[in-house]
């Protein structure tokens, strides 16, 4: 007996809004959710986490039909009955968006959003104790012991996940791939408690990197221009938290309006001009401005 759970992974943006990746990139994203998925399925199942992708997954990813702008990848979790003796529940806790938390939770984790990161392990740790309750009940035991018991496990089972998370952080590169070559963003599923999570550009930028990155919310810049690529869609501008005003930065621009010849990032360079982006930003972990990742940008007066 089979238990079958089903969920979507979708890429949105670039070349995935006319319903298509490039082979490379959707190879590489595939191998990464695929270890994702199946070491999460598996570290359920023996209660340990799995430093390497398991040989044998029980997750099945299928290519559906795609959602208008964007690429879709529905995925199949075919569980076998009796093969989960650490928590008795876990189809349920599939059926309950387990899968989707814990991608968010690695993601987030990696990509400079930890105090996000952190809401979806309590709504994983909510779900899984869900599934717990039952055998507790059961027993015969002081209510004390038993919320001893209950605390206990839960900071046991927080310490696997997020164990299991920091292990597959190769395969959160891999799976965010196609994230500001083919497609703009990434994301899990419809929407849920805690709101539909995008990794975007700046996150998946996080995520590839070799040190720890701080990403913040989106937020507006004023900056001068030294000077623009426009082959690669970035400029780079001086750091105004410098005071020695010497300072540079990249900006990468993932404004459309960069395509039109008279757009307002050439225009605010070959005039001299402050601009205002729109963005988010990515900080090391002394606190200096690494990238700037602009979605819009305005000219001002200064």
């Amino acid at each position: 007996m089979t238990d079958v759970v089903r969920g979507i992974f979708s890429y949105d943006g670039l070349v995935a809004t006319h319903h298509r990746l490039p082979a490379r990139d959707l190879g590489a994203a595939l191998v990464g959710l695929d270890a994702i998925v199946s070491s999460l399925i598996k570290m359920l199942e023996t209660g340990s986490i799995q430093r390497k992708k398991p040989r044998e997954t029980t997750l099945i990813l299928t290519v559906g039909e795609p959602a208008e702008g964007s690429f879709e990848l529905p995925w199949i979790a075919q569980i076998a009955a009796g093969l989960l003796p650490l928590f008795p529940q876990f189809a349920e806790a599939l059926r309950s968006n387990l899968v989707e938390h814990f991608v968010n939770y690695a993601m987030l984790w990696f990509g400079g959003r930890r105090p996000e990161a952190e809401a979806h392990m309590d709504k994983m740790l909510d779900i899984l104790a869900a599934g717990q309750k039952l055998s507790y009940e059961d027993r015969e035991r002081e209510r004390a012991a038993v919320y001893d018991d209950r605390q206990q496990e839960r900071e046991h089972t927080r310490a696997l996940l997020h164990g299991q998370a920091v292990a597959l952080h190769g395969a959160a590169k891999l799976a965010v791939y196609p994230v500001g070559r083919s497609a703009s963003s990434f994301s899990t599923g419809p929407r849920q408690p805690l709101g539909h999570v995008l990794v975007d550009e700046a996150t998946a930028d996080a995520i590839r990197a070799k040190e720890e990155l701080s990403v913040s919310e989106v937020m507006t810049m004023d900056v001068r221009i030294e000077g623009i690529r426009d082959a690669r869609k970035t400029m780079f501008v001086y750091d105004p938290e410098d005071s020695a005003q010497s300072r540079l930065f990249p900006v990468v621009i993932a404004d459309p309006a960069f395509a039109h010849p008279s757009n307002v990032y050439k225009h605010c360079y070959a005039g001299g001009m402050v601009i205002k982006l729109t963005g988010k930003m990515t900080r090391y972990a002394d606190g200096l401005i690494k990238t700037f990742h602009a979605i819009e940008a305005t000219a001002t007066e200064q």
